[in-house]
């Protein structure tokens, strides 16, 4: 342990290995934005905005 690597993370979607501050996933749709920052919340779907009752 005389040189370690650069910080990284792994994403709990996929299990793949990402820099630390990586803020979305490079192998699979996930997006780190909003779960470290507000971790006691739900994340937001981004894609549903419209409300289906709207239509």
């Amino acid at each position: 342990m005389n040189q370690l690597p650069s910080p990284t993370k792994t994403c709990p979607l996929c299990d793949a290995e990402l820099p630390q501050d990586a803020v979305t996933c490079d192998y699979c749709p996930f997006d780190f934005s909003g779960k470290e920052i507000n971790s006691d919340l739900p994340p937001q779907p981004s894609t549903a905005t419209v409300k289906e009752s709207d239509q």
